[in-house]
């Protein structure tokens, strides 16, 4: 959820092969999973509701 790049490294971890990875393969239609920094807000790094009506309805 960065507006750009110069966003990443402070929600994420990333290193140099992986920001490569991502520089070259954006913009697109992908989606990077990084382990977040704690400057992440905790709502985003709940786990999964697993007995949610709408996941269990997919």
């Amino acid at each position: 959820m960065c507006r750009d790049l110069s966003e990443l490294s402070t929600y994420s971890y990333v290193d140099n092969v992986a920001f490569r990875l991502i520089k070259n393969n954006t913009p697109g239609n992908y989606t990077f999973i990084l382990k977040g920094t704690k400057e992440v807000p905790r709502r985003l790094l709940q786990e999964k509701r697993k007995n949610h009506r709408d996941a269990s309805a997919l």
